[in-house]
């Protein structure tokens, strides 16, 4: 039997775990979602599984270099382009000749995959469509269907007013060939949006299959915590390496010296201080350190993450190789982006995302009560914000960028220069207003080129300035101290 892994996206909602890696690779108990697809097709009895490549494609192509998989066919077409969940599947399956199953690099599931290719055969159908149902429709695609199965609509993440059914889509679909010649070539191309609506015009038999099993779709950092405890729960089949009744670990784990409340999983080279407490729900992946009395629950550390003594750290992800020193808090939510550094004494509030490589100063309390202290963080720790003029960046980011700086005591004096383009000139307005809104002296030094800008802030003894340039990548303004 044949199937598509759908692995081309860049993963942007799941950010900044995918900052370095695309979302299929991020790690789940020490290996990548991926491996649990894989793993999930061949228990099903796929032997012909191709993978669609596209954001950091030559990470996954790597690692699927490192499978020693017998009789099963194993390999990956690169998207030149992003062509969505649909437009990726016509030149990975253009050779097909029997129907085949589609699913998503990053859903993990314990599916009996097999019945729904059962079910697609029974009903003679042309798309088969594997539903489930789950407590909070509105990141899902949502599904109508009649009493024969078949698919009457589709709405795709629905508000609560809108939400009709608790039934949605996993993701996973099965397909006849002739669907391929419905996607057009060369552009991004949408399952639910686009393609099924048009096939259900044209008359084709969208079915919908119920399955009974764990699915989760790692989306966001929230349900990717979610998932890490339903597994933890046993709520699913996918099956952990076991050192004791709820601690789960590829090595032996020895605490004397520190508290395991259960369940919990350890990974392989984690060292632990004393009087430290570890868990319920924690996952530790592999290369971590935590120093003494500090309490982990309900949260993961990616690998080679370090925390420092006396710390607290609840329903919180740590990226790979960042460090959280000592007598810091990350509260319910929070996520600290990876190869960060965290200062002694922070508070890191509910729901804060820490860009990767940040440095947060000593004592920084960010909390959402602080307005705009995610932008100070960026200002501290990039020095720079580039994007798109009109979309990444346009008003309201420079009101946002302006105010931000404005609350900063070395922003309280500030020059600004710009290039000659028009756009650069646009942006400046907007900024310059807003930080003069705010409290900040601006001084306009014209325009002119980024050394100029240097001398003209230290010669008048400002401790900050401001250069703003158009060029092909967007406005780039470095910020100086």
């Amino acid at each position: 039997m044949k199937a598509i892994i759908l692995a081309g996206g860049s993963g942007k909602s799941l950010q900044p775990l995918t900052y370095s890696v695309p979302k299929s690779m991020v790690r789940l108990f020490s290996r990548p979602v991926l491996a649990y697809v894989i793993d999930l097709l061949v228990k099903n009895g796929f032997d012909d599984i191709t993978l669609t490549a596209g954001c950091m494609a030559q990470q996954i192509e790597d690692y699927l270099s490192s499978f020693n998989l017998d009789s099963i066919r194993l390999r990956a077409v690169r998207e030149q382009i992003p062509l969505g969940t649909a437009g990726s599947l016509k030149s990975a399956a253009k050779d097909f000749k029997e129907p085949f199953l589609v699913i998503n690099g990053e859903c993990v599931c314990d599916f009996e995959l097999n019945n729904i290719m059962k079910f697609h055969h029974e009903h003679n159908a042309d798309v088969t469509v594997a539903c489930t149902k789950v407590s909070d429709p509105r990141e899902c695609a949502v599904i109508e269907f009649d009493d024969d199965d078949k698919v009457k609509a589709f709405t795709d993440k629905p508000t609560w007013s809108c939400a009709f059914s608790d039934c949605v889509s996993t993701g996973i679909y099965v397909l006849n060939p002739e669907i391929l010649h419905y996607i057009p070539d060369g552009r991004p191309y949408d399952f639910s949006k686009e393609l099924f609506p048009l096939l259900m015009r044209e008359g084709f038999n969208i079915v919908h299959c119920q399955l009974e099993g764990f699915w989760s779709d790692i989306g966001n950092p929230e349900a990717f915590l979610r998932c890490q405890a339903d597994i933890l729960d046993k709520k699913s089949k996918i099956e952990l390496p076991s050192h004791a009744d709820g601690i789960y670990s590829e090595q032996p784990v020895e605490s004397e010296n520190f508290k395991i409340i259960k369940p919990c999983f350890i990974g392989r080279n984690v060292t632990v201080g004393a009087g430290s407490v570890i868990g319920p729900y924690a996952v530790i992946e592999d290369g971590c350190k935590i120093g003494e009395n500090t309490s982990i629950s309900s949260s993961a550390l990616l690998p080679y993450s370090s925390i420092g003594g006396n710390c607290e750290i609840k329903g919180s992800i740590v990226c790979e190789k960042s460090i959280i020193k000592s007598g810091t808090a990350l509260m319910q939510g929070s996520v600290i982006g990876g190869d960060s550094i965290i200062g002694s004494g922070s508070l890191i509030g509910r729901h804060m995302v820490i860009p990767p490589q940040s440095l947060v100063e000593n004592g920084t309390q960010a909390t959402k009560d602080i307005q705009y202290s995610h932008t100070v963080l960026c200002l501290k720790s990039f020095n720079r914000f580039s994007g798109q003029p009109g979309t990444e960046l346009g008003s309201v980011n420079a009101s946002i960028i302006g105010q931000a700086l404005a609350s900063m005591e070395i922003g309280k004096k500030t020059g600004v220069l710009t290039d000659c383009t028009p756009v650069s000139k646009a942006f400046l307005h907007s900024l310059c207003g807003a930080l003069m809104l705010h409290g900040a002296q601006v001084w306009n030094f014209g325009e002119g080129f980024y050394s100029q800008l240097e001398f003209y802030t230290r010669f008048c003894g400002m401790k900050s300035g401001i250069f703003i340039s158009f060029s092909s990548y967007g406005i780039v303004f470095p910020f100086t101290e």
